[in-house]
């Protein structure tokens, strides 16, 4: 059975040879966003949610997010039935969209909602020069891994 470090490993050697950049660490996340963002930025979440989970890569040259090939039991049997085929990894490069990344604004319920501490926000323009805007949900405290992300 392999590690977990042998794992991390794995899917670094991988993820350098697909995209020829070197990865620096990568956080366990959780993008939340519209329809409208998910079609921007070519991503699909799961069967009507407005979130998709993956990995945020900081690397030297950019930041992208990677999502797992991701299926349920449903669709499991859904597309052996059909014969269609294997889910697929979904990846985006995050600097290409020249992201701004914020934590939120502190609100006086903010002991309400635990996880809001682990939130990083994140603003960009598209091709009409038009807002867009979405969240990306760390598995850490956003404090701790805004230093990550580039300054504005």
């Amino acid at each position: 059975m392999k590690t977990t470090e042998e794992e991390r490993q794995k899917f670094i050697k991988m993820f350098e040879e697909e995209f020829d950049d070197k990865v620096v660490s990568f956080e366990l996340a959780e993008l939340r966003a519209s329809p409208v963002v998910f079609n921007i930025l070519k991503l699909t979440p799961e069967q009507e949610t407005d979130f998709l989970w993956g990995l945020v890569v900081f690397c030297e040259s950019d930041i992208y997010f990677y999502s797992f090939p991701q299926e349920n039991i449903l669709s499991f049997y859904v597309r052996k039935s059909s014969g269609a085929g294997e889910p697929v990894y979904q990846c985006v490069s995050l600097s290409e969209w020249k992201c701004r990344y914020r934590l939120p604004e502190k609100h006086f319920f903010d002991f309400i909602n635990p996880r809001r501490k682990n939130v990083v926000k994140a603003y960009f323009f598209d091709e009409d020069k038009i807002s867009h805007s979405f969240e990306l949900c760390m598995n850490k405290k956003a404090a701790d891994v805004i230093n990550l992300f580039p300054a504005d």
